[in-house]
């Protein structure tokens, strides 16, 4: 009888410690993932962030130097929108806690002059020339698209009033997927004046382009 106590206490104590790690499992497994989601999101996040900033301190240089930067997409797609003037890239995700169809700045904050925003520039003081904003994608629900755009900035000088802006160029193909480098060169400044100066509001204003190109490989 003794025996037999003790084989049905172990049985008991064995069921005990089986459900409780079953439990700790079903409890603690969305945890985990959610907790690595948040990790790979920072990662890619700051992944954004270094291409605009790579971006920026590549059109502040001297013509021909450039810069690198790798970003590994498995899933997702990046290309170069030399019209709208921005860079974006897919990647895919679980539990991402981003707006639907709906942009979030990661840098910068006014909508002004951009392509999802109003008016043709922003202001040289109060907004940043380049921006990098997030969205989750409604279609899917686990696409999130980062977008790296850059837009004309007004500026005061002692002649008036100008543009500035860093154009965007793309060389080569302006898509690529997977494990991906993007090469950033500086080509140079260029003047739209004249003819070519840029229209705004009904007064023509010249406009100093900083030509970036990107190369996708």
């Amino acid at each position: 009888m003794k025996g037999q106590t003790q084989a049905i206490t172990a049985v008991m104590i064995t069921g005990i410690v089986v459900g409780a790690a079953a439990s700790a499992y079903v409890w603690g497994a969305p945890i985990i993932e959610k907790r690595d989601s948040v990790a790979e999101l920072q990662n890619v996040e700051s992944k954004a962030l270094n291409i605009e900033e790579s971006i920026t301190e590549v059109s502040q240089s001297g013509t021909g130097n450039s810069q690198q930067v790798d970003l590994s997409l498995e899933n997702g797609e990046i290309k170069v929108n030399p019209d709208k003037n921005f860079l974006e890239f897919t990647y895919f995700t679980k539990n991402a806690p981003y707006p639907t169809d709906s942009w979030r700045f990661l840098k910068g904050q006014s909508r002004q002059g951009l392509s999802f925003g109003k008016g043709n520039y922003g202001i040289s003081g109060e907004n940043t020339p380049g921006i990098v904003a997030v969205q989750r994608d409604s279609a899917s629900g686990q696409a999130v698209k980062y977008r790296i755009e850059f837009r004309n900035m007004r500026t005061s000088t002692p002649s008036g009033p100008e543009l500035r802006m860093i154009d965007l160029q793309s060389e080569g193909s302006e898509t690529a997927i997977g494990e991906v480098e993007i090469s950033i060169t500086n080509q140079g400044k260029q003047t739209d004046s004249g003819s070519d100066a840029f229209d705004v509001e009904g007064r023509t204003l010249s406009r100093t382009r900083s030509i970036v190109q990107i190369d996708l490989r």
